[in-house]
């Protein structure tokens, strides 16, 4: 069964992390392919001459917030706007993407030591998504720093098509959190999805000896940067 990696940088992100993650990757034997800005790497992809739909999105957001006043209301809608571009990343590879299993990763996510090869298999199966449930101010959320979709699931455009319901439709602006995690969380709670999805409790457990996710504000901080710019 055959694996692709995914994930996605802002130029200032690649700054802060991007070595690190790309060392990491090193060894690991399936491809890697990312999406970033004015970055050229093997298996790499140019996010705004590729994704051209964002802009929309982009504009939208930006839109809404030069109407506003208030500022939680404008961090949230940068929340939106951050976490907007790992999921229009899910989506074209989801289209374009040739292969079993795809796997999104965070860019703040280290390779610890190579994982076997049957990684994929073993977490996801034949089932539609692998990935981490927990709840986030009381609300229930997916943990998407790792996430499994099983390409060849006879039931995978539900997962394209609810992704494209949540931002080309722009759904995810009507959740208290407007965050991937949330949306994700949303759709895997559709019953036609949720009986398909292999969801466990406690992020990245039972892949903590291959991955450590660099979660918190820490890495921000000590590099002088907002944590809202990019993703």
């Amino acid at each position: 069964m055959k694996t692709a990696y995914i994930s996605s940088f802002s130029d200032i992100h690649l700054q802060i992390y991007g070595e690190k993650f790309f060392e990491g990757f090193e060894n690991v034997s399936d491809p890697l392919y990312f999406y970033a800005e004015n970055f050229s790497k093997d298996d790499s992809f140019d996010f705004n001459q590729t994704i051209v739909e964002h802009k929309e999105f982009f504009d939208h957001i930006k839109n809404l917030q030069s109407k506003l006043t208030n500022r939680k209301e404008i961090r949230r809608l940068d929340k939106a706007l951050r976490w907007s571009y790992k999921s229009y990343v899910i989506i074209h590879a989801l289209e374009n993407i040739d292969t079993d299993y795809l796997v999104w990763i965070d860019g703040d996510v280290q390779v610890l030591q190579t994982p076997p090869d049957n990684l994929c298999e073993s977490l996801c199966g034949d089932s539609l998504m692998f990935g981490f449930e927990e709840n986030v101010a009381h609300m229930k959320h997916i943990e998407s720093g790792f996430i499994i979709f099983n390409k060849r699931h006879p039931n995978i455009n539900l997962i394209l098509d609810g992704y494209k319901e949540g931002y080309y439709n722009r759904e995810i602006l009507n959740l208290p959190k407007p965050w991937d995690g949330f949306w994700l969380a949303a759709l895997t709670d559709r019953p036609n999805i949720k009986k398909h999805c292999n969801l466990k409790k406690g992020p990245f457990n039972c892949i903590k000896e291959y991955f450590y996710h660099d979660v918190g504000k820490d890495k921000f901080i000590q590099n002088n940067v907002n944590k809202y710019l990019g993703r």
